[in-house]
């Protein structure tokens, strides 16, 4: 396989995985609390970019010491960690599903790191070609993190308790309804809030 085989495989698969969550990005994802700290939208275009033509050079790199048959190891983990990569923008944008979002940003590091290693077995310089995007995926799923802690109410324990209705007798003339929502407090946690209406009997 060409460098350019192996460079738009990860470009092209990332561009076309960006386009499922597009109208969430434009209506949900704005609503959603965030941290200060968080780099603004349009950065996050090139970075992937930039990622990806890493990735795909330091998998060629490894690639010409013998192809698939020598390093399965290597390329298998390679592939592992792109299935993660692309599986998180569905995830998050499309799905709207944070903490499944979460584990598998989690699962991503913990795979790049194992595939880093075997690539410095193979090629140091493919390892360190991957090494910026480590530090990418660090910090996405540390972001992950904090965006579900300011917005609890779009983690599914936050839906669990949004859903849950309770109707308890009130002194055998009506019923007590009562909706716990979950609301973000001070921007790092969550406060259980609970709303009473009383229904008279007809």
């Amino acid at each position: 396989m060409s460098l350019a085989a192996f460079v738009g495989l990860p470009v092209l698969a990332g561009f076309a995985v960006s386009f499922l969550g597009q109208k969430e990005i434009i209506t949900w994802y704005p609503k959603l609390r965030k941290p200060s700290w968080q780099p603004p939208a349009w950065l996050f275009g090139p970075v992937w970019t930039t990622l990806y033509i890493l990735m795909g050079t330091a998998a060629w790199l490894v690639w010409t010491h013998g192809g698939f048959e020598m390093q399965k190891l290597p390329l298998t983990l390679y592939g592992i960690q792109l299935l993660l990569n692309l599986a998180w923008n569905p995830l998050f944008f499309l799905f709207h599903n944070l903490d499944l979002a979460f584990w598998d940003a989690l699962g991503l590091v913990g795979t790049l790191g194992l595939t880093i290693w075997s690539f410095h077995k193979v090629e140091p310089l493919a390892a360190m070609l991957l090494l910026p995007y480590l530090a990418w995926a660090v910090f996405a799923a540390f972001l992950t993190s904090t965006l579900i802690n300011l917005n609890p109410q779009e983690s599914m324990a936050g839906r669990a308790v949004e859903k849950e209705i309770d109707m308890r007798p009130l002194g055998g003339i009506g019923a007590v309804k009562q909706e716990r929502d979950m609301r973000p407090l001070g921007g790092i946690g969550a406060v259980k809030q609970e709303r009473v209406v009383v229904k008279k009997e007809e």
